[in-house]
């Protein structure tokens, strides 16, 4: 009996020793693969729960939380025009008009710009005291959107 009960005990500490060896050694797998549709429903789903995040911060007021998420998907896709129009709008609205301009200027390059991008042109303008350059900018502005109300403001 004696012996039967070493043999098993025995038999027990090789078969415990060897799965512990296995656990923290590891054994290889290959890589999970991704399809193209799954990654593209990821993305999809990430974009939603961006916008619907920056939204709300924009509605109150908390624009740091929205700046740095849009920076965080221009690093994803940093030729995205619209994302970086959104994001000169959410440094334009948090008074960070340096960080503002340069983004701005380039949706105006990509001929993307709406109302809302020249007359944030023209305040900026306005705010460096370049008088004719704002006046220009807020035209263009009321050209696109003769009731916006902060070109009209800005243009008397």
């Amino acid at each position: 009996m004696k012996k039967g009960v070493l043999v098993f005990a025995l038999l027990t500490a090789i078969i415990g020793s060897f799965l512990i060896y296995r656990h923290f050694r590891g054994t290889p797998q290959a890589p999970k693969t991704v399809s193209t549709e799954e990654t593209k429903s990821l993305l999809r789903e990430q974009h939603d729960y961006f916008q619907k995040k920056g939204a709300q911060g924009v509605r109150e007021k908390q624009y740091a939380p929205v700046i740095e998420t849009l920076k965080r998907m221009l690093v994803k896709y940093p030729d995205n025009i619209p994302l970086k129009q959104k994001l000169a709008f959410a440094y334009f609205a948090s008074g960070h008009y340096d960080d503002a301009e340069p983004l701005l200027r380039e949706v105006v390059d990509h001929n993307l710009a709406d109302a809302e991008t020249y007359y944030e042109l023209g305040f900026i303008a306005k705010e460096k005291g370049e008088q004719d350059e704002s006046a220009r900018l807020v035209k263009k502005a009321l050209e696109l959107n003769p009731k916006h109300q902060g070109a009209m403001e800005l243009s008397k």
